[in-house]
Formats: structure tokens, sequence, C-alpha cells
């Protein structure tokens, strides 16, 4: 926390800091809710200051294992983002099928001209209303 709060510090750390982000991003991910979300605000970064966040049982143990890497209680012990690149629960992510889908979705995302989450938002609804052109789309 100090870490954010000081103008001059040290970009190693901020990087550690991002890396503590992305752990916790990877749960919201999971699990559709932040860590600690049950908790009120004081006791949240209260937990966040003396405790990693909990790692879902149901995440696989590759998934479990970059999470721990993540969320290291000390900055310096953190990998770097090019270190966790080539963890196993994200090398996992390469066989031929999903390179597939991702490269449509990466090539259709790259002609995109966005500005903002709203023209994100405008192009999801209209690429779902263009799959689904059999029957009108009436709320339910």
């Amino acid at each position: 926390m100090q870490a954010m709060l000081r103008k001059d510090a040290n970009p190693e750390l901020a990087c550690a800091i991002d890396i503590w982000s992305l752990g916790c991003t990877v749960i919201e991910m999971f699990t559709g809710q932040p860590p600690w979300s049950g908790l009120d605000g004081v006791k949240a970064m209260f937990s966040a200051l003396n405790k990693s966040p909990p790692i879902p049982e149901t995440l696989s143990s590759e998934g479990k294992d970059f999470l721990r890497c993540c969320f290291q209680r000390k900055p310096a012990d953190r990998p770097t983002a090019l270190m966790l690149l080539e963890h196993p629960f994200l090398s996992n992510t390469n066989s031929r099928e999903h390179s597939a889908t991702v490269s449509g979705s990466s090539e259709d995302f790259s002609r995109m001209k966005l500005h903002s989450p709203k023209d994100l938002a405008n192009h999801n609804m209209e690429s779902n209303s263009s799959r689904h052109t059999k029957s009108p789309h009436n709320g339910y």
C-alpha cells in the first residue's frame, strides 16, 4: 500500500504490485467476485495488508500455483510478468482448438475501433444480434 501512495516509488515494486493485482483479477474472473468481496472496505483492506487472498478450491493445480506465485507476501519474491507467461497455467491454453478460437476473436477485436467500454458493449450487442436473426429480441 505504501508503494502506491509514494510518488517516488520504485518501478520494480510497482510491477510487483501489478502482479498481485493480476492474481486478484484471475480470482475475480474465475469466481465472478473480487477477493474479500464479502467484507466491508476497512476489513477488506486489513485482510489485503495481512494475508493473501483465498485461492478457490475448484481452480486447477496449475491455477492455484499461478496464484501462489502472484501472492508472494514479499514483492521482491513475486515473478515478473514475463516469467508468468511461461507458467503452466497459461501455457496449457496453447492447444490448436483454443488457438484457432482466440485467433479469430483477436482478429475481430483488432479491427474494432473502440474508444470506451461503452463501444465494446455496443459491439458485443451488435455481434449477438447478428448471430440470432431468426427471432427478434424481446427482453426475455
